[in-house]
């Protein structure tokens, strides 16, 4: 058995995303036949529950994913726009934004491969990140998934039809997301997307940074606590 965290989009609350876990039967390998049995476990728990009296609708959002459009929507399918160096992978575009406290920086990762980007070492045993730069912009580490969140959508834009493609699912999941290890995942980032489409914010990549992250992070009551 496995236990891994979800992500709900929200139609009538303030939080955009709620995120939940459930357990499920995990089947261990590396292959993607493995994982994705391991998905389809996940996904028949995930469906069993309702929010608002509808049953959940689950999406996988990985290149493990069975579905064409799941894998799509994988970081390391998703391009995003530089003004220099045009389209390039957004795995590799959110790695190579990382500034250090160190000072260093790695603009080169920015050309490589996701899987290289992502397994580069430097950004590994470099310290902590203390801000983000992309295309000449800084934006701030806290809350801590905003600035991914923010690049993932803005990629969101240059899919067809994304609105009414995402429209059907009401949860999301990434089988390669563990919270342990690592605070950003597509997954959340999808929903996100999808809880804006909810408010009727169907190009949500045209909001500025701020009007984003005032509506994707509101300053909720102190006895509530924003779910990333």
């Amino acid at each position: 058995m496995a236990t891994r965290p979800f992500f709900i989009s929200n139609s009538d609350e303030t939080i955009l995303v709620t995120k939940r876990e459930v357990s499920f039967t995990w089947h261990p390998g590396f292959s993607v036949t493995q994982k994705q049995k391991s998905i389809n476990s996940f996904h028949n728990e995930i469906r069993k529950i309702k929010v608002n009296n509808i049953f959940l609708n689950p999406l996988e959002v990985s290149t493990k994913s069975s579905s064409d459009f799941g894998k799509s929507l994988s970081a390391f399918n998703l391009k995003i726009f530089h003004s220099e160096y045009g389209f390039v992978y957004l795995e590799s575009a959110y790695q190579s934004s990382k500034i250090f406290e160190n000072g260093d920086n790695y603009n080169d990762i920015l050309l490589k491969m996701p899987i290289d980007a992502k397994r580069d070492l430097r950004i590994k045993d470099s310290g902590n990140v203390i801000k983000f730069v992309f295309d000449g912009i800084i934006f701030p580490t806290t809350p801590v998934s905003l600035f991914y969140d923010w690049l993932y959508i803005r990629s969101l834009q240059f899919i067809d039809n994304i609105a009414e493609q995402i429209a059907i699912y009401n949860s999301f999941t990434d089988i390669e997301f563990n919270p342990i290890y690592s605070w950003n995942t597509q997954a959340r980032s999808i929903a996100l997307f999808r809880g804006f489409n909810y408010r009727n914010i169907l190009e949500p990549w045209k909001l500025t940074f701020e009007q984003f992250s005032a509506i994707a992070f509101p300053i909720l009551p102190t006895n509530l606590r924003l779910n990333i």
